[in-house]
């Protein structure tokens, strides 16, 4: 009598990002896109250490988030000045968010600044939440409120780490680059649209007046100078 032998065949391991919903995985969506419904083969979740994209504005990470809900907006002055050739709004914008992540400040911030055709209030959210520094004082109660030309509660000489920027109340203690009017309304100079610097004007402001000085007020500075930047976060 012939004796016959039987193979089992061993299943292939799951292997997660493959695109294949294995046994031991809740989803598999195939791939790296850590803002969808499925993180590393498990279902997106507040506190997971990723924001969900359309529902969740934050994760837990900073003070201003709970329960994966911003509660305020953050704002802070660079602790670097910088020249007025910043490669645009584009490169303020990524100067504000490498400050921003070598700080540890989750989210997404940028400059309070103004181009030809294109103004600091048109390129900002105009949250209904208050803004606040990094130390968590007080700013503003909303954006209605940053702009509505009173003095802010608190100065924003304070930058991403914490730290205080410039001491007083006068001008040229800590200059920041704007041209940005109290009402976030764009100024004739720009430095070339922050692509120049050289020996022209520009309007900037203080950072530690609280008053219409802090974006505007202080005079006229060249492009040549250094300056620092306020950036704002943004919900998304």
């Amino acid at each position: 009598m012939m004796m016959t032998s039987s193979s089992t065949t061993t299943p292939e391991p799951a292997v997660c990002g493959d695109g294949i919903v294995a046994p031991s995985e809740p989803c598999d969506d195939g791939n790296d896109d850590d803002t969808d419904d499925c993180v590393d083969c498990q279902p997106a979740e507040c506190g997971d250490g990723f924001v969900h994209a359309g529902v969740e504005q934050c994760d837990d990470g900073g003070d201003n988030c709970e329960n994966c809900v911003r509660t305020y907006m953050r704002v802070f002055v660079s602790s670097v000045a910088v020249k007025a050739d910043l490669k645009g709004l584009a490169g303020a914008d990524e100067k504000c968010q490498q400050l921003a992540n070598d700080a540890g400040l989750e989210g997404r911030f940028i400059a309070w600044l103004s181009a030809d055709g294109v103004s600091a209030a048109a390129r900002l959210e105009h949250s209904t939440l208050p803004y606040k520094r990094v130390d968590g004082a007080l700013v503003a109660n909303s954006w209605n409120d940053l702009v509505d030309m009173l003095p802010h509660l608190n100065a924003l000489d304070i930058d991403e780490y914490g730290d205080k920027e410039g001491v007083g109340e006068e001008c040229n203690t800590c200059p920041v680059w704007t041209a940005t009017s109290p009402l976030g309304a764009g100024l004739p100079a720009n430095c070339n649209n922050w692509n120049s610097a050289l020996l022209i004007d520009v309007y900037g402001g203080e950072c530690t007046a609280k008053d219409a000085r802090w974006t505007q007020g202080c005079g006229a500075r060249k492009c040549t100078d250094m300056a620092h930047l306020y950036c704002f976060e943004q919900s998304q």
